[in-house]
């Protein structure tokens, strides 16, 4: 196979663009330039070029008086379009908007892309804002300690999940034996509650649990969450408050797409 400075085929450029993309996570926040340089390995004036046609384009954006980027609402055109077709949207958007009302909380959609959780849907309370450091339509989310993530790790038979983790482990450089009971115990809670929870195993300061499902049992799992800052929705009152109307809203999702 030829390799890729002997491949005439190959776009140097976009691998570069792609390479400044795929830095960022949502648990980090914001990105500079000189943040970029040193993940991708590319000079900060190559980076400097690459961020602003990607903000021109779409798939970056800069808020004001910040000299750091985030992922936009563009990116969800490479990769998680196909997986989330128009009648899932339509069919999850008022249930989830519903949902985020009633609880004060951020509800999401999330698949499954590479070795993470992409949320593809976001809703947040009209009467909580979201916070600066909030989570936002197109951002990533750890697999292996996000309440969406464990959900859809719950979801999965057991020699997919332990093909996943082991995968995940080898990848990330992650704590394998970490990794396994933390995927147990979301197929002890799914098992339990109907849902699996994160209450400060992804970011300290957040709470959530989600809920799996599958458009088709021959189809990847997809998982919804709701959480948001522990301050304010204690794990108590997602369990007993939230978990309930969790649950309605994933079944009335269920229903509305097997109505067609």
């Amino acid at each position: 196979m030829a390799t890729e400075d002997e491949d005439r085929h190959f776009v140097t450029a976009l691998a570069r663009g792609l390479q400044v993309l795929a830095c960022f996570r949502a648990a980090e926040g914001l990105l500079g330039n000189q943040e970029l340089s040193l993940r991708t390995g590319l000079p900060k004036s190559t980076v400097s070029r690459l961020t602003r046609t990607l903000v021109r384009l779409g798939y970056l954006s800069q808020p004001p008086g910040s000299s750091k980027y985030r992922l936009a609402a563009a990116t969800l055109a490479l990769g998680n379009a196909p997986l989330i077709p128009p009648a899932l949207r339509a069919a999850a958007r008022g249930p989830m908007q519903q949902l985020a009302d009633a609880s004060g909380a951020e509800v999401a959609l999330g698949v499954r892309v590479q070795f993470a959780m992409l949320y593809a849907e976001h809703c947040h309370s009209a009467t909580r804002p979201l916070p600066p450091d909030g989570l936002h339509l197109g951002a990533r989310v750890a697999l292996g300690s996000s309440a969406i993530g464990l959900a859809w790790l719950a979801a999965l038979q057991e020699d997919q999940r332990r093909e996943t983790l082991a995968q995940l482990a080898a990848r990330r450089g992650a704590d394998a034996p970490l990794l396994e009971r933390a995927a147990a115990q979301a197929v002890r809670d799914h098992a339990a509650l109907g849902v699996a929870c994160a209450f400060g195993t992804w970011r300290a300061a957040i709470n959530a649990i989600a809920r799996p499902f599958r458009l088709r049992p021959d189809l990847p799992p997809i998982a919804i969450s709701c959480g948001g800052q522990a301050r304010q929705l204690a794990q108590e009152y997602l369990l007993r408050e939230v978990r309930p109307r969790l649950i309605d809203t994933v079944t009335s999702i269920e229903e509305a797409l097997a109505r067609g």
